[in-house]
Formats: structure tokens, sequence, C-alpha cells
């Protein structure tokens, strides 16, 4: 898995989660806002950093030829890059499936307890979890940006917020 990766440029009131909307009029203004915001949501969704940044870049490019046709290009651009991290991970499953068996995952002895546990979750939970929690998007938002039903996405908060709380406890 993942080592934990170098801070990044401080978002000026408009990162996700602030519930902060500032009118964005071109696209060079929605990059410089959202880049940073958005490379920490695909960190805290897939756990890399490096594939953060690449979804994040993926995700303005396929957003900038569009630009003109899009109403709301924040929600757009969230939107690709979550679905751009839970892609990665349905290709890295496949990946896996195919690759010999090699040493286990080194994690960074400095990561805090929590991520270390949060990292072991399986991606729909840390998805969910990190959807309701860092984005802080209600159970529905949750359930539709994971493209499932209300009450998974119930069960994969809880059962994800269980198995922290377990893992902390022991």
């Amino acid at each position: 898995m993942p080592t934990e990766p170098e801070p990044l440029p401080e978002d000026e009131g408009t990162g996700a989660g602030t519930g902060v909307s500032v009118d964005v009029t071109s696209f060079e203004d929605l990059y410089r806002e959202n880049w940073a915001p958005m490379v920490r949501l695909g960190w805290l969704l897939s756990g890399n950093r490096e594939v953060a940044e690449d979804v994040v870049h993926d995700s303005f490019l396929r957003l900038e030829p569009k630009w003109d046709d899009i109403r709301d290009p924040r929600s757009y651009l969230r939107r690709s890059v979550v679905n751009a991290v839970a892609a990665h991970h349905r290709h890295s499953q496949v990946e896996a499936r195919h690759r010999p068996s090699g040493a286990p995952y080194a994690f960074n002895p400095e990561f805090e307890e929590v991520w270390a546990i949060v990292a072991h979750l399986p991606h729909r939970q840390r998805h969910a979890l990190v959807l309701r929690f860092y984005l802080d998007l209600t159970v529905e938002g949750v359930a539709d940006y994971l493209h499932c039903p209300v009450g998974t996405a119930k069960s994969l908060i809880h059962r994800g917020i269980a198995q922290i709380r377990e893992r902390v406890q022991s």
C-alpha cells in the first residue's frame, strides 16, 4: 500500500468538503482552485498519491473539451475523480489476479494508526467512509456516487466504522 504523501498546497477556501462555492468563470480558475482538493480526494480514495495525481490529471483532461457543455464543472470533476479511482481499483484487482504473488505491502511506520486501519479496509468501505466523512456527503449522496442502494451505502459505512473501532480497541 502507499507511503504517506508530502503535504499538498493549502486550499484557498474552496476545498472539497468545505461547503464554500465560488463561481468558476474559466477552466483555468477551476483547475487552480480544485487541483489540490481533488488530489487529496483521490489520495484518500486510492491510498496512493501518484495514482491520485494521475486520476485528477486525466479527469481535468476529460473535462476540458466538454467545458462549454457542462452545467456544473465541479460536480463533474468530483464524479470523474471518484469514478476514475474506482476504475483504477477494478484494474488493479484484475492485475492482482494475474500477477505472481510477491512480498506483502510495507507501510511507513509513521502512519497514523487509524489511517493504517482505513487503508486495510475493502475499497468500497474505504470509498464510502471517505465520501461520507471527508466530502461530508449524505448517505444518499454516498449511495449515488457508489451506484448502489442507500441500504448498501449505510451498511458499507457501518461496517467500515465497526472494523475501525474493533481494530483500534484491540
